[in-house]
């Protein structure tokens, strides 16, 4: 795709989140293709905890300042729109004409392909399509996106969005079978699998282990879909096997109240130690303090069903063999790995899991070297470089817009 021109609509994942791979495929593709445009969001407010009016005269403040921000030359520019504040339901689309309008005027059509990622932009996809603006589009579909929603509404609107960018789509990149499975049955015409992957250069970092207790460690959003009151109620079982067992939670979210409260009640809270927010290039150092990884979930989010979770590759990248609740592609990854345990969602499950990992030096070098192993398939340069040359054979085909 060295002469075509490429429109790269990323969202707010290009600028919240280092790992999101909207993001690495922005990173890479600026470097390897000579004319690409890469569109991002920002928030209306995206600064510190405030009161309701201070967001809002920041807000307008910087409506009027840095509503749109470019860097670049003429053929290779990086952009972002700053979105208007709106309440939800409502808000996806006000900002989707919102987008519209802003784009109309700081684009360079007509592009040869465009990649589009979250259901949210079907609307800006279709006008993009339809204004002769692209000639080929690809949409982006790295997650289940109406398992997140905040309202039923919500919720009908983005499996309507879904379901659209499957149909209109010329093709579509997801993470995983399952999502690709779903979208064939939504109509979509031609689907990749490339799966999320892993900084290995920078995850490799946490395989030196600092000295510490045994050590169990949870890294992400703190969200009552992640079921991490699993771990927790599991403590004291773990205590009577390991009485210096602790685990770490590293993240911050809804159920960190919650998760506190219940640490508190069980008497663990000395054991349970949330660490809050942290920076992403930080992370390896947390690992470097923890023996297991726990990647939990609650049985009926559908949301973790189709998820890829990239803390997954990034505790195997780090050498730490895996704790996991057997949902969804989970199940398949960690059955390919061979790098820790599958459980279902009970206390004493996870109690057992965590004691034969702790106990079993055997049972957990040959889990850690799995996990390494199999991480290094899972760089993320070597998927964006199949990325590149998946778009390449596709652009060539000559499809420009028609469907196969």
């Amino acid at each position: 795709m060295q002469n075509e021109k490429v429109l790269l609509i990323g969202g707010w994942h290009l600028n919240h989140g280092l790992n999101h791979v909207i993001r690495h495929m922005a990173v890479y593709f600026k470097k390897h293709l000579s004319c690409i445009d890469i569109v991002g969001y920002r928030s209306f407010y995206d600064g510190p905890p405030a009161s309701r009016f201070v967001r809002g005269v920041k807000g307008v403040r910087n409506l009027l300042t840095s509503r749109i921000q470019s860097s670049g030359d003429g053929s290779s520019r990086w952009m972002n729109i700053r979105d208007l504040y709106a309440p939800v339901p409502w808000d996806m689309p006000i900002t989707d004409f919102w987008h519209i309008i802003n784009l109309r005027h700081i684009l360079h059509p007509p592009y040869d392909l465009a990649i589009v990622g979250y259901p949210g932009n079907a609307w800006l996809a279709r006008w993009l399509r339809k204004s002769g603006r692209i000639k080929t589009l690809v949409y982006y579909d790295y997650d289940y996106h109406p398992g997140l929603a905040r309202s039923p509404l919500e919720m009908r609107w983005l499996e309507n969005r879904e379901r659209q960018f499957s149909r209109e789509s010329d093709a579509i990149i997801t993470v995983n079978p399952l999502l690709g499975k779903l979208r064939m049955e939504q109509g979509a015409h031609q689907v990749w699998v490339l799966p999320n992957g892993v900084d290995l250069k920078l995850f490799s970092k946490a395989r030196q282990k600092n000295i510490h207790p045994p050590t169990l460690v949870f890294t992400g959003s703190l969200s009552h879909l992640w079921g991490l009151e699993l771990a927790i109620k599991a403590m004291p079982t773990i205590l009577r096997s390991i009485p210096d067992i602790r685990f770490l939670i590293a993240g911050y979210g809804p159920a960190e109240a919650d998760l506190k409260l219940l640490s508190k009640s069980l008497n663990v809270e000395d054991r349970v130690i949330f660490l809050g927010r942290f920076d992403y290039q930080d992370l390896p150092s947390i690992l470097a303090q923890a023996d297991v990884g726990i990647v939990t979930s609650s049985l009926d989010s559908q949301f973790r069903y189709y998820a890829s979770p990239l803390k997954l590759l990034e505790y195997m990248a780090a050498g730490l063999p895996i704790i996991a609740s057997g949902v969804g592609h989970t199940v398949n990854i960690m059955q390919e790995a061979n790098a820790g345990i599958l459980v279902d969602h009970s206390s004493e499950q996870f109690a057992e899991a965590a004691v034969t990992l702790l106990s079993d030096r055997e049972r957990y070098e040959r889990c850690k070297q799995s996990a390494e192993i199999y991480a290094a398939s899972f760089d993320w340069d070597l998927l964006m470089d199949k990325a590149l040359r998946y778009l390449t054979g596709f652009a060539k085909k000559g499809l420009n817009g028609n469907k196969n």
